[in-house]
């Protein structure tokens, strides 16, 4: 029973104090850290009393002999954390009672500084925020604002560097743990950044997983990356939740307000929160970026592409190249892959690994995903009219994999067009694979129902288990060109594609290599019972009528 009552302890969001009759504290949950800054060893060298203020001191000895007697209400008192904060907490004492004999007692500590701000400021905007504990945004902005208002810039208030700070996976803990043990990780980041607090500065909780810390120490880079370095580092101290440990880490953009920096609050914020996004996209081993007029370059680049993609299906700006997938053995031509392309009226030719990514940011993948379905579909549909026999791999992105009636949407592109659904492969990167696993292997069974093929592709660049190939419906297996490009210099490399092949034909799964450049490449995959190649040996993506083409030239 002791042992149950401990372990609801241990995840409780409340900080939980076991004391002896003594007021010696014996035994703390983790909340306990989070809520006093002293980490469970240093509070377990310390009594209660050391953590309250003096006026909370004197109250709590008056009431505590009235405990001993057996009373029990609930108290109010003023916690002074390892940072020097002063934090209202409310007690409610559980007592150990053994045989008659109260032994200990359990302290249940809830931080209610907030709701005491809020009676004091009736009718005002909440000043900090009631999980943490921390101003909330309006504060921070406010306090921006001041430094602005201390003689119209920072070099008279002063140097300053802002850290803008977002906290990484939490929606993966509140799916996988809970949001219980989300709000201890939260808790846990904002003790953190207390402890990098330096009188004058101001750390505050922007919204859901995003902090802000204004640091008076200096305005120059170098002391600025030491700052994030140490907030990186104080946050992988390991979080025990729910019995795992949990490695917190954060994605942070930084900001330096100096002499001549123009202090508005808004385009501060602005500032930091598109490094800290570029961090969390470029830079994700180092956690940070110092904010550079490069990114307000390159954020204009990506609205100005963002702003035409809305509009690119409509413009005809979009169109398709195919490049050809070849029979290893005969040398045939028996599929293509549709490939994207967008030419901007005034960038120029955008490459797909540049505004692919936005358009999943934006939605925008979904309609476009859908053109290029319907298009592709024509296009084979035209070529089989005309007597040319083929297959066609469209990609397809998790986002349109998501959409529930998307192999509805399918069924009617391949009905609208007259094509038998055998003769279209939708392709997926391996990484749709450790998404929602059973939401995808139902999606991909549907499609495979149709009639239609899976494959996936770029296989060996992520962390997809060997396993889900056996569990998800899957007609091709595309081996990634990094593997085709060390068959002439690395043993161990062809050792695994052959295996990978191997395992793959024992599944009935059929495999494609990709990126084949030269001939003892595609010798060495038909050696291993590849069954079909695709690369610049055989040809580039090219247009419609090139197939035509290259399909006289490689028939047998």
């Amino acid at each position: 029973m002791e042992q149950s009552y401990l372990s609801l302890c241990e995840f409780l969001a409340d900080a939980v104090f076991e004391m002896n009759r003594e007021g010696r504290l014996i035994r703390v949950n983790p909340a306990c850290s989070l809520i006093s800054g002293y980490s469970a060893e240093e509070l377990l060298h310390m009594d209660v009393l050391s953590l309250l203020d003096e006026k909370s001191r004197e109250k709590a000895k008056v009431y505590y002999p009235l405990v001993l007697k057996g009373h029990f209400d609930r108290l109010e008192l003023v916690m002074v954390r390892k940072d020097a904060a002063r934090i209202h907490i409310e007690c409610n004492m559980i007592p150990v009672d053994i045989d008659g004999h109260i032994e200990s007692f359990f302290v249940i500590v809830k931080d209610v500084t907030a709701p005491q701000i809020m009676d004091v400021q009736s009718g005002v905007v909440l000043n900090s925020d009631p999980l943490t504990g921390l101003p909330n945004r309006e504060q921070f902005v406010r306090r921006l604002e001041q430094l602005a208002g201390e003689g119209g810039g920072a070099g008279q208030a002063g140097s300053y560097t802002l850290i803008y700070l977002n906290v990484d996976r939490l929606q993966f803990i509140n799916d996988s743990l809970g949001y219980v043990q989300g709000d201890l990780l939260l808790q846990h980041v904002a003790a953190v950044l207390r402890e990098l607090l330096t009188p004058g500065g101001l750390v505050a909780r922007m919204n859901g997983d995003e902090f802000a810390l204004l640091s008076p120490a200096s305005g120059e880079a170098q002391a600025a990356t030491e700052l994030a370095d140490k907030a990186a580092s104080m946050l992988s101290a390991p979080l025990q939740l729910l019995g795992l440990e949990i490695i917190a880490s954060a994605s942070m953009g930084i900001v330096l307000l100096n002499g001549s920096s123009s202090v508005e609050a808004g385009n501060l914020i602005g500032k930091a929160v598109m490094a800290m996004r570029h961090a969390k996209k470029h830079r994700p081993e180092l956690q940070y970026a110092l904010y550079t007029e490069e990114m307000d370059a390159r954020l204009s680049c990506q609205l100005q592409l963002e702003s035409g993609l809305r509009s690119a299906i409509l413009l005809n700006q979009f169109y398709l190249r195919y490049q050809p997938i070849v029979n290893v053995y005969t040398g045939t031509i028996e599929a293509v892959e549709a490939l994207l392309r967008w030419e901007h009226p005034e960038l120029g030719i955008v490459p797909p690994d540049t505004f692919i990514p936005i358009a999943e940011e934006t939605g925008e993948i979904i309609a476009i995903g859908g053109w290029v379905l319907r298009t592709a579909c024509r296009q084979i549909r035209s070529w089989h009219d005309e007597g040319l026999i083929l297959r066609i791999a469209v990609n397809v992105s998790l986002l349109q994999l998501r959409e529930p009636d998307f192999p509805l949407f399918v069924k009617r592109v391949l009905d609208e067009a007259g094509l038998e659904p055998k003769w279209l492969d939708i392709e997926i990167t391996e990484s749709v694979l450790i998404e929602d696993q059973e939401q995808m292997k139902a999606r991909l069974a549907e499609l495979r129902s149709i009639g239609v093929h899976v494959a996936i592709d770029d296989f060996g660049t992520g962390y997809t288990s060997l396993n889900y190939l056996k569990n998800f419906p899957i007609d091709y297996l595309k081996i990634d060109r990094s593997f085709i490009r060390d068959i002439n210099n690395d043993a161990n490399n062809n050792i695994i594609l052959a295996s990978l092949i191997e395992l793959a034909h024992h599944l009935k799964i059929q495999v494609i290599g990709e990126g084949i450049e030269t001939q003892e490449q595609i010798e060495f995959l038909r050696s291993k019972g590849c069954d079909e190649g695709q690369g610049y040996l055989v040809s580039a993506a090219v247009d419609a009528d090139e197939i035509w083409r290259l399909c006289s030239r490689l028939r047998p």
